[in-house]
């Protein structure tokens, strides 16, 4: 996974991937034409995972054997129920200028 996330990615990553440990979320695993499992990766250097975050916003889509790769930051619960109390604001201003209801 080391060597195949920069590939994915088409970055370069200083003195490699250092990954600690993957594994798969603990839930009930979905039926077939679901999205598949999540998948866990712990880094040792909070760098690499900062970079790997910031190179999959740059890239756009990522499309990995006919599969659509999500990579995404996991937040501790005190940073996600913060990030929440922002989520009214942020839709009662997108109201305001489109009506997708994005979040721009």
């Amino acid at each position: 996974m080391g060597d195949t996330v920069p590939q994915l990615l088409k970055s370069d990553f200083p003195g490699g991937l250092e990954i600690k440990r993957v594994h798969r979320s603990l839930v009930k695993r979905k039926p077939d034409g679901q999205p598949p499992w999540l998948i866990v990766a712990r880094f040792p250097q909070f760098q690499d995972r900062e970079r790997l975050v910031e190179a999959a916003r740059k890239s756009g889509k990522l499309i990995w054997n006919g599969h659509h790769i999500m990579i995404l930051p996991d937040y501790s619960k005190l940073v996600t129920d913060k990030r929440t109390t922002f989520t009214p604001c942020n839709r009662s201003r997108c109201s305001r200028c489109c009506s997708c209801r994005c979040w721009c």
